[in-house]
């Protein structure tokens, strides 16, 4: 039956390799419900602006929503931020680039706060600009059996926007343009990093032609 109200500020908190300068954020628990409402913080070189609520927090499971805005980050400081976002397809030492994001989630948790994976589900825009990847063996890989004269070794990327919807461990990618210094290709349909992935890539004829050193990827 405890309400409270509460402001704070922090100069400096750090877990592991997370690292978030001027936390900014207002506490506020009534009606067995937990806000969060605003909450900020500079993170990675961006901006990040969360807005969260907790229920039912009398119960054992406890449903969550949260609208998060990210604002122009160092994507390589973001991926070793968050351990990579527990996955190893691609690392934070292969990536460079800003990115900016708007992601409207929600889920439940466990007694100890911990998210269940199977019971998210949002949507998530996305927008990376001056994109690169460096020495990712996948893509260098696409040299073997497609466009064997280019090298894949440095690949630098026009804007990226992209639509995902989430659902449980399942990512499914609204058709989205990939327009790169040595390659363009148009992607869609569904990632999970169990295997159960389903993914359609169109490669243009118009990619045939050679790029030089110098070229310029545009959308």
């Amino acid at each position: 039956k405890a309400d409270f109200e509460a402001d704070f500020k922090v100069d400096e908190l750090i877990n592991g390799p997370f690292r978030a300068n001027t936390v900014v954020g207002k506490l506020r628990m009534a009606d067995n419900r937990l806000y969060a409402d605003p909450f900020s913080m500079k993170l990675a070189g961006g901006s990040v602006n969360i807005k969260a609520r907790i229920s039912d927090l009398h119960k054992s499971e406890n449903p969550i929503a949260i609208n998060t805005r990210i604002r122009d980050a160092d994507i390589k400081k973001m991926f070793k931020a968050f351990k990579n976002f527990s996955q190893k397809s691609i690392t934070a030492e292969n990536l460079s680039g800003r990115v900016s994001a708007v992601i409207d989630l929600t889920g439940r948790l466990d007694d100890e706060f911990n998210l269940k994976s199977r019971t998210v589900r949002g949507v998530v825009d996305l927008r990376i600009r001056n994109g690169r990847i460096r020495d990712y063996p996948p893509l260098q890989n696409m040299s073997n059996f497609l466009f064997k004269k280019r090298d894949f070794t440095d690949v630098q990327f026009a804007e990226i926007r992209s639509h995902f919807r989430l659902q449980g461990k399942t990512l499914n990618i609204q058709r989205m343009e990939i327009e790169s210094s040595v390659l363009t290709l148009f992607l869609e349909g569904r990632y999970t990093p169990a295997g159960d992935t389903d993914l359609s890539i169109q490669v243009p004829l118009s990619n045939l032609k050679k790029r030089d050193k110098d070229y310029k990827p545009e959308n």
